[in-house]
């Protein structure tokens, strides 16, 4: 079987993951209410990397990227949105700032035609994203908010992500899965060792 077939199998697999992934965490938070734990500016540099990661899938047509992308800047959105509401966490004017010079850069060299360094713009943003949550998780050792299928899920789509990059030879794709992989991987460690100290107590 052709491995460019395969991978763009594992890639839809691990679209699917990633993208309905923060279905959990959105049931969550509208369960609970609360959403001190979840880290505000991790989400919007989410929102961020995936409009990045979109106008990258556009240019190079690709319907994986165009397709999950599409849908985790809505789901992300409503986590935003929730974020603002339970929680006492507000948008910073710098963050916003950042943000529209951000994707403004991504445009600027999509009309350049300059079009790799956009998925590498994409994947430096999604692979950063998620430290914010991780230095929060860390410092506060707080996970109590965070949903544990959302980043279960999450780390599988991920690593997909990455199998799906190597076999259709997508270096933007790869180096960006390799360090988002070890950054939701972090946090869902972090959940874990949580969780199993509260039921040792």
């Amino acid at each position: 079987m052709d491995s460019v077939f395969i991978g763009y199998v594992l890639g839809y697999v691990g679209a699917c993951c990633t993208t309905f992934s923060y279905i959990a965490q959105i049931k969550k938070s509208v369960k609970t209410k609360n959403t001190e734990d979840l880290s505000l500016l991790m989400h919007m540099l989410i929102v961020t990397g995936v409009l990045t990661w979109l106008l990258y899938g556009i240019s190079v047509g690709n319907w994986v990227l165009i397709l999950a992308n599409s849908a985790v800047i809505i789901f992300n959105s409503i986590i935003v949105f929730l974020i603002l509401r339970y929680s006492s966490q507000r948008i910073k004017p710098m963050i916003l700032l950042f943000i529209v010079i951000y994707f403004g850069a991504a445009v600027v060299l999509r009309i350049l035609g300059i079009i790799m360094w956009i998925g590498f713009m994409g994947g430096i943003m999604t692979a950063a994203c998620v430290l914010p949550q991780f230095y929060k998780s860390w410092k506060t050792r707080k996970t109590k908010d965070i949903s544990l299928p959302f980043y279960s899920v999450l780390t599988t789509g991920v690593f997909l992500w990455l199998l799906h990059g190597i076999l259709v030879k997508d270096i933007p794709i790869i180096v960006a899965n390799i360090f988002t992989f070890a950054t939701v991987a972090g946090v869902l460690i972090l959940k874990l060792t949580e969780k199993r100290v509260n039921l040792t107590e």
